[in-house]
């Protein structure tokens, strides 16, 4: 599945991912996991949409720690002796977990869903799974709509050629 969460929110985020999947069930959908891209797709309504669930997160910067500090004075000590020692890796942020989900499902077009401070997606996943349906619908049309753009540019390409005629031989020539 493409969860992407701390340890903190793994459980709530399982437990989302689930009672979505299975509430698609009935609409017809069904999830497959592509290991090959690490992407969770749902198949159904005639197309295949993505689907993840990512944690939000904070930055704020970093203040090095004691023992940080001082293997970076050892670094920089370490040229007055002619010895050159290996750079610490001191982080420039540290990254906070928040708890906040965003569903996101579908590509283009797509939909995102967030926690926000009055509600969570868990309490809203009725009015998600309707919009996931819809979704899927606008997605099929449109890519029927391109098959149908293909197909005529197919259908043209004969004609187009007649009347607009290429000499590759002149245009080939190096004069």
């Amino acid at each position: 599945l493409d969860l992407q969460v701390t340890r903190n929110t793994l459980d709530r985020a399982l437990l989302l991912m689930d009672t979505l999947l299975k509430s698609l069930e009935p609409s017809g959908f069904t999830a497959r996991v592509d290991e090959e891209k690490g992407e969770t797709l749902l198949v159904g309504g005639g197309t295949t949409l993505t689907i993840s669930i990512v944690e939000q997160v904070t930055r704020t910067s970093h203040t090095p720690t004691r023992a940080e500090v001082r293997a970076r004075d050892r670094y920089y000590d370490s040229f007055r002796v002619g010895a050159r020692g290996e750079y610490p890796n001191i982080p420039q942020f540290d990254w906070h977990p928040t708890g906040r989900l965003t569903l996101t499902v579908g590509s283009w077009p797509s939909r995102k869903w967030n926690d926000t401070e009055r509600s969570l997606i868990d309490s809203r996943l009725s009015g998600i799974v309707a919009a996931i349906v819809g979704l899927a619908e606008a997605k099929r049309a449109k890519e029927e709509e391109e098959e149908r753009r293909q197909q005529l540019l197919k259908l043209e390409a004969p004609r187009r050629a007649l009347r607009y005629p290429i000499d590759l031989q002149v245009r080939g020539s190096s004069r």
